[in-house]
């Protein structure tokens, strides 16, 4: 029911319900704090999914509109980049598969759980040729940066750290992150 405001003497607003479903209530008194409200941006729910599941957020500076990187998820096969996306709906988009928010994501209580069980069944059943995509400069970028990020924050084991996070080889970071090299000159043949 809509809550009606009144200005008293002292400056304050009294706030009530006029309960229109009984002839012997009338005005019901409502406290200011029960009118909190709260506002989610898509940051905040993709660092909540993060949390929950564990994962390293990438360092991607402002992300694209209606689309943020929530990390890499691990499954008992596979890997995939889990992304929330906005459109007349939050998804989650995970190794090809699109699924509402909602369908993982339940507040139970005064926590937020998440289906763990269903994004594992996702990530392990991948769609070919599907997905997120990013080009392969875009990722070598994404982990310069974030390699970049851990050393600045004096971070000693920063390979190592990057590479659980993308689910690859220490030596394998350690080729993404070179500076490409120009190609050697080739011998002219033999004939």
């Amino acid at each position: 029911m809509p809550v009606h405001t009144i200005p008293l003497p002292s400056g304050d607003p009294a706030l009530f319900i006029a309960c229109d479903k009984r002839g012997d209530i009338g005005r019901v008194p409502v406290p200011a704090a029960s009118l909190e409200q709260w506002q989610a941006s898509g940051d905040s729910i993709a660092e909540l999914l993060a949390g929950l599941l564990g994962l390293q957020r990438p360092n991607m500076g402002s992300s694209s509109a209606g689309r943020w990187e929530v990390g890499v998820f691990r499954g008992k096969k596979h890997a995939s980049h889990l992304v929330l996306r906005a459109g007349d709906r939050l998804t989650l988009t995970i190794a090809g598969h699109s699924i509402a928010l909602a369908e993982v994501l339940a507040l139970e209580g005064t926590s937020f759980r998440v289906d763990k069980r269903r994004l594992t069944h996702l990530v392990d059943q991948p769609i070919a040729g599907a997905g997120d995509i990013e080009s392969s400069e875009q990722r070598r970028e994404r982990i310069r940066r974030r390699v970049n990020d851990l050393k600045a924050k004096g971070e000693k084991a920063f390979l190592k750290t990057v590479a659980e996070e993308e689910g690859l080889s220490i030596s394998r970071i350690k080729q993404l992150i070179q500076d490409e090299k120009p190609a050697s000159k080739s011998k002219a043949p033999r004939w």
